[in-house]
């Protein structure tokens, strides 16, 4: 009997039976031997492919010889039209020192926080390398590294900083060559030696003088850890860069000390309570147009490190067009220079006198292109705070634009959409009720889209995002470039509120993203990425690197199209108007002024040029009437003259599918029969999108023509009719207590005397059966509002009197409070209104309005005299 019969009858049946279980088993076996086969072939391909590549890495390998420093040549920066801007020499900052000059515990500081297993491993720590290859597997792109000190040492004294595998290999090589050529100590002498501490400072000798004015030899345990901290991105943590960055790297570091043995706890404790003090950058640059050079230069750094930058003679050729940046520069000195002047000092203190800074960035927006950059008011040191990049800062209603209305926009709303302006309350996330005002506390009414973003009205900002929806409004402002919004971070805060309307985001945005947002615009609906770089080569004329224009589409061209429509009102007859070019050419752009005028700011645009302007303190705080119309639209204005001085005026292209069509302000709909002239225009609509049906907001009221706060009843003898609106939701007076005055304050909308009545006339007809007649002497005394003032301001009225006061607003809506009597009227424009009380007390009262109406209106007081009666025989009045 065969094998398999034999099997077969074992496993409890008939030959026949047997069959299936045996075809399975063929199949298995079949299965496994081509799997097997399979994998064989790939570990084999994969070890030819390995060998084959990391035999090319070390046919490539540099030549071990010394870390003497190498012949350097500089590398050159030019401008737009191919110009030399400036040299970057190889003059390193440098100071060797041996390691017995530094303290133990700076060493332990960089072994803590680099390469805590430094003095165990025989240069390649296997534990962080498994950890690395299975992030970068997984990830797809080499995201996380596992080098060691002596990697770090490898790379930063032969090879270049780019990310592949080619270059991580010979680090390897290298690494296991030092680690047999040189002791541990020596590898830690020459990486000590060796590290870039930013502000051309070369080892932790030129480091400590740099950031502490002393030598290494003399830190404390708390500025070592500064110095450790600054090493893996001086451009990030330096604190002459970002001082808040640079402390919480600081104590990092000493924490790691901690974890590490290094330090005891006590020790950890009071390194970081010790304060950080810096020496001061004392050395000031001397290069022209050193912003920009610092930005190209902060991008050349992250790509090449700083030895190939500073000593292999590269050629970079950047978008800087000189005479722009000349006239940006000179912009700010004559505009901010002598309204606060720098240098100055407080007679009393001796301190500084600190002034508000300002950031600018000037584009391209076809092509990105980075065509100046304004970092500051003074430029004291290379690659220090560069507020037109590296600040973000609270960008006030220059983001109104961004989110809300653009996302309506997208949606199938118009210029011509009526919003009505008019506080409401909202209910936040944590449960706490929130009204959004206006800045001037004016409130208009019924408004089309085009003044609400024109004349910057909050309420409205507000009420489009509502309406799009916030998740909306929050991912359109993302797709326009502001990469800084968050959803939600480490302490509970989020964006994902209706302030993002009004631009109280949680990081704040920077000025080059507020640039690149608004090039969207300019160029149709493009998303570019800003080039300050087009072409580098190197020593030999070999290209390292061509950057071209990147673009993505990423709103409709007509949606660009109706908001530079919008945007331009801003300039003509909005809150922009300082940014009109005296040629008359298109602009458009966008005003921002936070809480307090802590931030100004001014996004403006032509199809050829868009620029942003900020300025504000660099510890926030309240500059004193200042927003962004006053220095940074100027500022802004005469940069864009000389910008265009040779460009012939053009026009936002417009898109074929846009239509004209006359509308109603009030209803953004076609004119009614009762819609008066004067609240008719010609809007722009994209073709599908416009009004189909007649003004329904406008309507005829009779009113009486002696009581015209009334509707008129049969019995009224001079019947008026009048065109009135009616909006869909009525308004209710919005009361608060106002601070400096600590007494209540309505406000109502502009267009409040409009709307009809609601009570008929009680002037004519049958009076009132049950109330007696008064029988006394009865005042009756006009009493008129305007332009903030009560005409008579004083009334004089004896004990008894009836008074009867007719009050009338002859310019706007106005109010009258006599709160002795309990009296508190609104004073609707033009629509007199009568009161009447009985002078039932002596003495001298005050009365004031107690309806906002803009600067002025808390002047608006007087006082009621009430004198004791007259006896008989005197005679009345």
């Amino acid at each position: 009997m065969s094998p398999r019969s034999v099997t077969a009858r074992a496993a409890g049946g008939s030959a026949a039976k047997g069959r299936p279980r045996r075809l399975r088993l063929r199949l298995g076996r079949l299965v496994f031997g081509l799997f097997a086969a399979v994998f064989l072939a790939c570990v084999a391909t994969v070890a030819v492919v390995g060998g084959r590549f990391a035999l090319e890495a070390y046919r490539d390998l540099p030549v071990l010889t010394s870390l003497e420093p190498r012949n350097s040549e500089s590398s050159f920066l030019y401008d737009a039209s191919g110009q030399l801007i400036t040299q970057l020499h190889g003059g390193e900052h440098r100071v060797p020192v041996s390691l017995k000059e530094i303290p133990d515990h700076v060493v332990d500081a960089f072994v803590a926080i680099e390469d805590h297993r430094f003095f165990d491993h025989p240069g390649l720590d296997f534990k962080g390398i498994l950890r690395a290859a299975y992030v970068n597997l997984t990830g797809g792109t080499i995201s996380e590294g596992a080098s060691t000190i002596t990697q770090q040492l490898a790379r930063n004294a032969w090879l270049t900083l780019d990310r592949t595998y080619k270059r991580k290999v010979q680090e390897v090589f290298l690494a296991l060559q030092l680690e047999r050529a040189y002791t541990k100590h020596e590898i830690l002498e020459m990486y000590l030696n060796q590290i870039f501490f930013g502000h051309n400072a070369y080892g932790v000798q030129a480091a400590a003088q740099v950031y502490f004015g002393k030598d290494v030899g003399q830190l404390t345990v708390a500025e070592g850890a500064l110095l450790a901290a600054i090493a893996r991105a001086p451009g990030l943590y330096s604190p002459y860069v970002n001082f808040e960055n640079g402390l919480r790297r600081r104590n990092l570091v000493l924490e790691a000390m901690g974890t590490h043995g290094f330090l005891t706890a006590e020790q950890v404790r009071q390194a970081r309570e010790e304060p950080m003090v810096l020496a001061g950058l004392r050395k000031p640059v001397d290069y022209p147009h050193p912003w920009f050079v610092d930005y190209v230069v902060h991008q050349l750094l992250e790509r090449y490190g700083p030895s190939r930058v500073y000593r292999e003679g590269l050629r970079v050729f950047t978008t800087l067009v000189p005479e722009i940046q000349d006239a940006a520069e000179e912009a700010v000195r004559r505009h901010l220079d002598k309204p606060f002047p720098l240098g100055q000092t407080d007679p009393q203190t001796g301190e500084s006198i600190v002034q508000p800074e300002v950031g600018a960035v000037f584009m391209d927006p076809r092509t990105g292109h980075i065509l100046a950059m304004v970092g500051g008011r003074a430029h004291g040191e290379a690659l220090k705070l560069n507020r037109a990049w590296q600040a973000y800062r609270q960008t006030g209603s220059a983001f109104k634009p961004l989110t809300a209305y653009v996302a309506a926009l997208e949606l199938g709303h118009s210029p011509a959409t009526v919003v009505d302006d008019w506080p409401a309350t909202y209910t936040l996330v944590d449960g706490t009720e929130w009204t959004f005002e206006n800045y001037n506390r004016l409130y208009r009414g019924l408004t089309p889209y085009r003044e609400g973003l024109a004349l910057s009205i909050n309420t409205m900002a507000v009420k489009v995002l509502q309406q799009v929806g916030i998740r909306t409004g929050f991912e359109y402002a993302q797709r326009l470039g502001i990469e800084s919004l968050v959803t939600r971070d480490a302490r509970g805060n989020s964006d994902y509120t209706l302030s993002l309307a009004l631009g109280a985001l949680t990081r704040g945005a920077t000025v080059l993203d507020m640039a690149r947002a608004f090039a969207v615009f300019a160029n149709g609906g493009y998303r570019i990425k800003p080039l300050a770089i087009l072409r580098v080569e190197d020593r030999h004329g070999n290209v390292v690197e061509d950057n071209r224009p990147v673009r993505e589409v990423v709103i409709r061209e007509e949606t660009a199209y109706l908001m530079n429509s919008m945007l331009m009102s801003t300039v003509q007859w909005g809150t922009g108007t300082p940014a009109r070019l005296p040629d008359g050419r298109q602009v458009a752009g966008k005003t921002g002024t936070t809480s307090d005028d802590v931030d100004a700011w001014w996004v403006g645009y032509t199809p050829e040029f868009v620029g942003a302007v900020w300025m504000g303190f660099d510890q926030p705080k309240p500059m004193n009437r200042v927003w962004g119309s006053t220095y940074p639209a100027p500022i802004w204005r005469d940069v864009a003259m000389v910008a265009l001085r040779d460009v012939p005026p053009s026009e936002f292209p417009r898109p074929r599918n846009i239509v004209d069509v006359e509308v109603c302000t009030r209803s953004g709909k076609l004119p009614g029969p009762h819609c008066p002239s004067a609240e008719l225009r010609t809007e722009v609509f994209v073709k599908g999108t416009e009004p189909r049906t007649s003004c329904d907001v406008h309507t005829l009221v009779t009113v009486c023509g002696d009581n015209p706060n009334a509707l008129a009843t049969a019995s009224c003898p001079n019947p008026v009719t009048r065109v009135a609106i009616r909006r869909q939701e009525p308004w209710v007076p919005y009361t608060t207590v106002h601070s400096k005055l600590n007494r209540l304050v309505s406000y109502i909308p502009a267009d409040a005397h409009l709307e009809p009545p609601h009570e008929p006339c009680r002037l004519h007809g049958p009076q009132d059966p049950g109330k007696p007649p008064y029988v006394g002497p009865v005042r009756n005394i006009a009493v008129s509002a305007w332009r903030w003032e009560f005409s008579p301001a004083e009334i004089v009225v004896n004990f008894g009197d009836r008074v009867v006061l007719r009050l009338e607003a002859t310019d706007v809506n106005h109010g009258f409070s006599l709160p002795a009597f309990d009296i508190h009227v609104i004073m609707l424009a033009k629509r007199p209104v009568t009161v009447e009380f009985i002078a039932d007390r002596e003495g001298t009262f005050p009365f004031h309005s107690a309806v906002y109406a803009g600067t002025g209106w808390e002047n608006m007081t007087g006082r009621l005299i009430v004198r004791p009666a007259p006896q008989p025989g005197t005679g009345g009045h």
